[in-house]
């Protein structure tokens, strides 16, 4: 008898023991559930901020450029300045920059129909011009040019220091237009080191166009951007000399500052064509913070007569 019943106290203890298991997990399902939903409402209610904070950052692009009127310079300190928004949950942080100082390299391999392994030449010699004003030797930057455009150009044909498919052990090289500058670590012949030299002056825009870099809100760190210009005719030293003799008040135009330094740039070559006193493409860095999750998007927005238009989304965490 007194078996019987020590194995009904065993056999209730055991189920006392299973239900307080189950609930406990039953209570650590629902809490889980209850903080998926939270996160997911957080995150859903920072991504819509984030899309309107594009919005606003297009909107205070519209003043300023109305304000300019046809000659943007620094001045009121609205490039890469920060400035925050509150919300009912936290901050959205918005910094906008000029996004004209730099070389597009989708620009070296421009696609054309029926043209796959077209090449820009003039973009080419730039590009090497670039990589030498940042140290990088005359041989070393031409075969870095050349991987660069085999890597973006869209037939299997190598340039000469380049490489196609079969220099790829193990990869692939994508053959279209790059979608970030980070998938220059990928391509043949480049270094880790030459990516960190290079990387400060470039940028890969959803157009095979070089765009015209604005001279009234350069700062003397884009110096070798102006000094490829001229494809090895122009020392970033000299370059830099007529960024730093800008007026307060910017340059009126284009000659002017190629004027400034002594000797003038002007008589070395003819890069006036692809430097203005205006810009129309910028970047938005947006950063929201909502109920303890943060996200990131940078927009990349041309202005235009149509008003601003979203080029390009990105996003990542903060």
């Amino acid at each position: 008898m007194r078996d019987e019943e020590g194995m009904a106290l065993l056999t209730v203890l055991m189920l006392v023991g299973v239900m307080g298991a189950l609930t406990a997990a039953t209570l650590e399902v629902m809490s889980r559930s209850v903080a998926v939903t939270a996160n997911s409402r957080a995150s859903m209610q920072a991504h819509q901020y984030a899309r309107g904070a594009a919005l606003i950052a297009a909107s205070r692009l519209e003043a300023l450029l109305d304000q300019a009127d046809g000659r943007l310079t620094l001045a009121g300190g609205w490039a890469d300045t920060p400035f925050t928004v509150p919300t009912a949950g936290g901050s959205i942080t918005v910094t906008l920059s000029d996004a004209s100082h730099c070389f597009n390299v989708n620009a070296l391999a421009p696609a054309a129909a029926g043209r796959p392994g077209m090449i820009d030449p003039l973009a080419a010699r730039q590009f090497t011009a670039l990589a030498e004003s940042v140290g990088i030797g005359q041989r070393r930057a031409e075969g870095m040019t050349m991987s660069l455009v085999d890597f973006i150009d869209g037939d299997p044909y190598p340039q000469a220091g380049g490489g196609e498919d079969n220099s790829y052990a193990g990869y692939t090289p994508p053959n279209r237009p790059l979608a970030g500058v980070g998938e220059l670590m990928a391509v043949l012949n480049w270094r880790a080191s030459d990516y960190e030299l290079l990387r400060p002056y470039l940028c890969a825009l959803p157009t095979s166009e070089m765009q015209e870099m604005n001279i009234n809100t350069m700062t003397e760190a884009d110096a070798p951007l102006v000094a490829m210009l001229a494809a090895g005719r122009l020392s970033p030293a000299r370059a830099r000399q007529a960024i730093a003799q800008r007026p307060a008040a910017g340059w009126e135009n284009v000659a002017d500052f190629l004027n400034a330094p002594s000797p003038p740039i002007s008589g070395e070559a003819n890069i006036g064509q692809a430097l203005g006193v205006d810009s129309d493409l910028f970047t938005a860095d947006i950063v929201v913070d909502e109920g303890g999750f943060t996200v990131r998007e940078t927009v990349l927005i041309r202005m235009d007569e149509r008003g601003p238009q979203i080029l390009e989304r990105r996003w990542g965490a903060a």
